[in-house]
């Protein structure tokens, strides 16, 4: 009796090994990593395109891969390319419709056919490429067109810590200010940056000027705002000057005033497109602006002192808002919304053009910048103590969250419509 319970012993030992094994197989439905699928799959929604990517997989069995897709109105996954080989590890599906949500399906495929299970996911094309500057990982990173996953991901050298970011439309070109030496201006067409700006020691805030595609850096350590070109030349007109720790600039898109926060200057200044000064307010520790490019109002946050400040281009105080912890803001002109990010309330606050509350948005764990889409009145927000950006309607439904960032700060969007001649390479995987 007590020799059989050890070969029964014996033989439950390698049934469990050999189970095992089996489970440590990637094409096996039973392993528990892989549910026997591939793995790493995901749909990268761009203009018109949908870049499918995923992690390879070896064996003497695999034959390779396909891609499937189903569209609205489709009753059946649809393949839409031939078996791809083993060492593919990318696709690209154009040719679409931006705004139509698409589920995508990839199979191993071995000798005797499509494996069991395949890997799934969605995706929505559109126009938008939202750059996030991320000070936690060191990197800036492009999220996909639907705000649903992270897409590119960029090493900032020199900038240890990137935290303020903006973009120009009209060429693409992404500047990015932070810890470490100067400014970076990357070319996501060229995959490329140029760093500039030597001369800045702490930069804290940039804005680009659509009008020419200069940029405005504010600079604490020299105490001035640089006006500066993407070759990193002196634009016209020249920086500003005697300004005490410039953390917040922006520019008014449609008449190219320039607006500036000294946080240690209890002050808020507005010049016009020349440089020359037009007003000052006093404001007690003034931390962001953005423009009304309708009204050519500015509205001002302070964290600090739990206030936000609409004033008008002569500096005139014409409603304060009391909010916990105001950081970003932005201004939809279209739709007379303000869209304000209350850090220590862990939302995002929408107001009126008056200054009433339209609606909040909540549990959103240390949000710290917005940034607006102009053409569809969206809001995409950098959630930092929960490593993501939420994708937000203009009623402030939640429509797509990003994760897999650190910390995300500084935010920009850019509508790559506005620049179709690079869309082709921007589009390849």
């Amino acid at each position: 009796m007590r020799r059989l319970a050890a070969l029964l012993t014996l033989a439950l030992a390698l049934a469990c090994g050999c189970s095992s094994r089996q489970h440590l197989n990637p094409f096996d439905p039973a392993n528990p990593e892989t549910g026997g699928r591939p793995v790493g799959f995901v749909a990268l929604a761009g203009e018109g395109s949908v870049i499918l990517r995923w992690q390879p997989a070896s064996s003497p069995r695999l034959i390779g891969y396909q891609a499937f897709r189903l569209a609205p109105g489709d009753s059946v996954f649809r393949a839409i390319t031939t078996v791809m080989r083993p060492g593919v590890t990318a696709a690209i599906d154009t040719r679409l419709e931006d705004g139509v949500q698409l589920r995508y399906r990839l199979y191993f495929v071995f000798q005797t056919g499509l494996g069991a299970s395949p890997a799934e996911d969605v995706a929505t094309p559109g126009p938008l490429a939202a750059w996030v500057a991320d000070p936690g990982s060191g990197t800036i990173l492009r999220l996909s067109a639907d705000g649903r996953r992270v897409a590119e991901v960029v090493d900032p050298a020199p900038l240890v810590s990137p935290f303020a970011i903006d973009v120009n439309p009209a060429d693409g070109k992404v500047w990015s200010v932070g810890e470490g030496a100067g400014v970076l201006v990357y070319d996501p067409d060229l995959n490329s940056g140029n760093s500039i700006g030597q001369d800045l020691s702490s930069p804290l805030s940039v804005a680009v000027d659509r009008r020419d595609g200069s940029a405005w850096i504010g600079d604490d350590g020299s105490s001035a705002v640089y006006h500066l070109l993407a070759t990193g030349a002196e634009a016209d007109p020249p920086g500003l000057s005697g300004l005490q720790y410039p953390g917040g600039v922006a520019v008014d898109a449609a008449d190219g005033s320039i607006w500036v926060t000294e946080h240690d200057g209890n002050r808020v200044r507005h010049y016009d497109a020349g440089g020359a000064l037009i007003s000052t307010a006093t404001l007690s520790l003034p931390s962001r602006v953005a423009v009304d490019t309708l009204t050519h109002e500015a509205w001002v946050t302070s964290f600090s002192n739990g206030l936000v400040v609409r004033f008008s281009p002569d500096l005139v105080a014409r409603d304060t808002v009391s909010i916990s912890g105001p950081i970003g803001v932005a201004v939809d002109a279209v739709r007379g919304r303000v869209w304000v990010v209350d850090a220590q309330g862990d939302r995002v606050i929408a107001l009126t053009r008056a200054g009433a509350l339209a609606f909040q948005v909540t549990g959103l764990s240390e949000p710290r910048e917005v940034a607006l889409d102009e053409g569809s009145g969206e809001a995409w927000v950098t959630v930092t103590g929960a490593g993501t950006v939420a994708r937000l309607s203009p009623t402030g439904a939640r429509l797509a969250q990003a994760a897999g960032m650190r910390a995300p700060w500084g935010i920009a969007l850019e509508d790559v419509r506005m620049r179709t001649f690079t869309t082709a390479r921007r589009a390849r995987p």
